[in-house]
C-alpha cells in the first residue's frame, strides 16, 4: 500500500511538473481551455485522492495495531477463562468435599445423640451406687 501510493505521488507529480514545464510554451486559448477543463480538476482531484489514499492507509495500520492488541486480549482472556474453570472445577471438589463432610457430621451427631438417654442412664446408675 505504501508502493502504492509512492506510486500515485509521484505520477501525480510529474504530471504536474511536466505541466509547469510546458506552461510557457504551450499558453493558447485551447490550452487555456484544456488546462480549465481538465487538467486543473484533475490536479485537484489528485490531491484529493492522494489524501484520502494516506488516511486509508493510516486508518489500516491504526486498524491493524488495534486487531494485533485485541488478538492479545484475546489470548490473555482465553488463558484467564482456563484458570477461571481450573478454579471453579476445584472449588467444585472442594464443596463436594465439604458436603459430605457435613452429611458424615449429621450421621455421627445422631447418633452421638441418641446414646446420650443410656449415657444418661450410667451417671444416675453411678450416682445411686455412690453413698451420700
Amino acid at each position: 500500500m505504501e508502493d502504492a501510493l509512492w506510486r500515485l505521488t509521484q505520477q501525480s507529480r510529474t504530471l504536474q511538473d511536466f505541466r509547469k514545464d510546458i506552461s510557457g510554451v504551450w499558453s493558447d486559448t485551447v490550452a487555456r481551455e484544456l488546462n480549465s477543463r481538465y487538467l486543473n480538476p484533475h490536479e485537484e482531484d489528485d490531491q484529493e485522492i492522494i489524501k484520502a489514499f494516506r488516511e486509508q492507509n493510516e486508518a489500516l495500520e491504526q486498524a491493524k495495531e488495534k486487531l494485533r492488541i485485541a488478538s492479545e486480549q484475546a489470548k490473555e482472556a482465553a488463558e484467564l477463562s482456563a484458570k477461571v474453570v481450573e478454579s471453579l472445577e476445584f472449588t467444585q471438589q472442594e464443596l463436594n468435599s465439604a458436603y459430605k463432610s457435613y452429611d458424615l457430621y449429621i450421621q455421627y451427631h445422631a447418633e452421638a445423640r441418641s446414646h446420650l438417654p443410656l449415657v444418661q442412664q450410667f451417671i444416675n446408675k453411678a450416682n445411686d451406687a455412690c453413698p451420700k
